[in-house]
């Protein structure tokens, strides 16, 4: 059930994956839900994959706006091979699937924990992708730096120099400044209510510090 659980005027409960379209044929048809002998309407959407918000094939059911009745549907379509999501799992899919990085993903967390409207412009620029577009040239970069010293420890025996060492310490400076400026300017940004605490914990000498 991916809507708010009350009263209103519709209650979406959302199936997704390879199977999902044909789970969703066995209890619609023709503008109706039909679930123990009942005809419930109902407006259903499909998105097939990679267009929909997992990458993979979705359905929704928009259904009246009586919790009963989703909660009806839900167990008819766990009775028919679906299973109930785990919590943010539609989220990771999305993020498995390549269709929002983590940032992103990071983003839809920290809009659904939002506790006021700062927090929730500050979600929206995360979701929007913002941090990834400042990251992106950086980590690229890395990935080609990495790629050339690679290239130089697997060539070391031969009379080959991919990249100086005084070059890679000046490219490894560019980036590490550019991510310091990153820092500094990120003290004007709105914080979001999602920014989590993490423990390293381990026996000692188990590794930590690495």
């Amino acid at each position: 059930i991916s809507s708010a659980v009350g009263k209103c005027a519709r209650i979406i409960v959302r199936l997704s994956g390879t199977t999902a379209q044909r789970i969703a044929g066995r209890i619609y048809s023709r503008g109706d839900v039909r679930i123990s002998g009942m005809r419930i309407p109902a407006n259903v959407y499909s998105f097939i994959a990679p267009h929909s918000y997992t990458g993979e094939d979705v359905v929704e059911f928009h259904l009246p706006g009586n919790p009963l009745l989703a909660k009806m549907v839900l167990r008819r379509l766990i009775s028919l091979g679906a299973r109930q999501a785990d919590a943010g799992e539609f989220t990771a899919r999305a993020y498995f699937n390549g269709r929002m990085d983590l940032t992103e993903a990071e983003g839809v967390a920290a809009t659904v924990a939002a506790e006021n409207e700062a927090q929730l412009r500050a979600s929206r620029a995360l979701q929007s992708g913002e941090l990834s577009r400042r990251l992106r040239p950086m980590m690229h970069h890395l990935a080609d730096l990495l790629a050339l010293i690679e290239a130089q420890i697997d060539f070391s025996e031969e009379a080959i120099e991919f990249i100086t060492n005084d070059d890679l310490r000046q490219r490894v400076g560019g980036i590490a400044t550019a991510l310091e400026r990153l820092v500094a300017e990120s003290g004007r940004f709105e914080r979001t209510a999602h920014e989590p605490v993490i423990v390293l914990a381990g026996r000692p000498n188990a590794g930590k510090s690495t």
